[in-house]
Parts: structure tokens; C-alpha cells; sequence
């Protein structure tokens, strides 16, 4: 229809359009807004299909800066997850100080998905993004399977840190444990041994042999030895990581059964 021509014309290509609530305190559906995102910009307003007239806010992509994700469930049970946008234009002209939280709301789970990777990959090489929250997109983009999209987001986490020389804490080694990993589903045993080797080193000096993270750099290489036919050299490295998750009292360690297994 013509409506529906001015409108695609307004929004342009739309990747996705949705309600997403200002947080305060919680999650409130008062303070929502209709968000609509597209290649080159994000929008909001009051309500779907109004116009300019309901035109509030409008920002560049790239003007996002430190975006944050983290799950969080509002005071009524609403499903979302959060994230931050510095230095918002308004259509007069105006800039919000500070910054302004929103969180999606989404219908179901697969809605509320959506929206993340949505985000999570217009982050990056748009805005400066912390280390925390390449992580948690990671981990989570793991936890679903997209192996490839895990490697990117923890290998930009590990560039965000080396840039800000933090790359001799114990949160730099487990960026490079899970990268080990990674390479180890990937069949890549090569490129993972130096990571956990690393990873290792560094946990060792910072925390001691006893950290449980320690531990896990034990077990990670143990597998590497065991696929790569090294049984001799794994066998001590999985007893060795058994051995810190017991005097831990970790028996529930995500990784124990599977050491013990081994």
C-alpha cells in the first residue's frame, strides 16, 4: 500500500522494530518505547507507525558507546536483557546526560534472541564495547552453539584487553582458556595448545596452583594430550585438576564429572 511504502521509505531497510522498556528500578511497560533498528541507525517512539510527529529520539549505530548486556527479569516477570546508550540526539537537537538504560522485552525466548544477536553484532566495530560484555555475548552465543560467533566475540574481548594491558590477569587467561576450547571443538589442536599454555602461565603466577580456574587449564590441555593420542601426558594433568577441585570442595565443578570420566 502507499502507507506502507512511505513508511519502508522513513525506516528504510528495517532489520527489526519492537517495544523496549526504559529500566527503572525494574522494567517498566509505561516507559516503553517502540524501537526500530535498521543498517544505518537506531530510532524510537512512542508508538509504532505515528510518523515523525511521534518521533523522539534518533541516534547513529555508531554513536553507541558502551553497550553492557546482561540478563535481568523486571519486577512483573518480564524477560529481557539490558543494554546502554550514551549521548542520545533528540530530533530538536537536544542531548541526554549521562546515560539512558533500556531493556528488551520480548514475547518468548526466541523474540528476546533475536534482539540480542540483533545487538550483539551491530556492536561490533560500531562502538566501544567493555571486555564483561564481549564475554557474556560469547559465553552465551557458546552455550547456543554458534561456535564461529563465540570465537569472534571472546577474540575482540581479548583485543579490548591487550589494548588496555590487561592481558596478565586472571580474566584475559580465561578469554584464552575459552578460546582454547573453541579451537579444540574445532579440531584445531595446534591453536589451542598455546592458549591454554598461556592461559595456564598466567593463572599460575596470579593465583597460585590451587585456583580452580588453574585447574581448568589443567584439564583443557588434558584433553588436548588425550585427542592427540598423549595419554601419558594427560593422565597426571587430569589427577592434578581432580586433586584442586576436591581440596575446593568443587565435586560440582562444570568440568569434574567429564575429568573424572577421562
Amino acid at each position: 500500500t502507499d502507507s506502507d511504502e512511505g513508511e519502508e521509505k522513513r525506516v528504510g531497510k528495517q532489520l527489526r522494530g519492537g517495544w523496549l522498556v526504559k529500566l527503572k528500578k525494574g522494567l517498566r511497560r509505561s516507559m516503553r518505547r517502540w524501537f526500530v533498528v535498521t543498517p544505518d541507525r537506531v530510532e524510537y517512539y512512542v508508538a509504532p507507525n505515528v510518523g515523525d510527529v511521534g518521533l523522539i529520539a534518533q541516534f547513529s549505530i555508531a554513536s553507541i558507546r558502551g553497550l553492557r548486556l546482561g540478563c535481568r527479569r523486571g519486577d512483573k516477570g518480564d524477560r529481557g536483557f539490558e543494554f546502554r546508550v550514551y549521548s542520545v540526539t533528540f530530533a530538536k537537537g537536544n542531548k541526554v546526560k549521562g546515560d539512558v538504560h533500556y531493556a528488551v522485552v520480548g514475547e518468548s525466548d526466541k523474540d528476546e534472541e533475536a534482539w540480542f544477536t540483533l545487538l550483539a553484532e551491530l556492536m561490533l566495530g560500531s562502538c566501544e564495547v567493555d571486555s564483561p560484555s564481549l564475554c557474556y555475548i560469547a559465553e552465551r552465543s557458546h552455550g547456543k552453539g554458534h561456535l564461529e560467533k563465540a570465537k569472534k566475540f571472546y577474540e575482540e574481548a581479548r583485543a579490548t584487553m591487550k589494548k588496555k594491558r590487561s592481558d596478565e590477569t586472571p580474566d584475559y587467561a580465561k578469554i584464552l582458556n575459552n578460546l582454547a576450547v573453541l579451537a579444540h571443538h574445532a579440531g584445531e589442536y595446534s591453536a589451542a595448545e598455546p592458549l591454554v599454555n598461556e592461559a595456564k602461565e598466567i593463572l599460575k603466577a596470579a593465583c597460585g596452583p590451587t585456583d580452580p580456574d588453574y585447574a581448568r587449564s589443567l584439564n583443557i590441555l588434558a584433553t588436548l594430550y588425550e585427542a592427540k593420542g598423549k595419554y601419558k601426558d594427560a593422565e597426571p594433568l587430569y589427577k592434578a585438576a581432580l586433586n584442586t577441585w576436591d581440596e575446593l570442595s568443587m565435586k560440582n565443578h562444570v568440568d569434574y564429572s567429564t575429568c573424572l570420566t577421562n
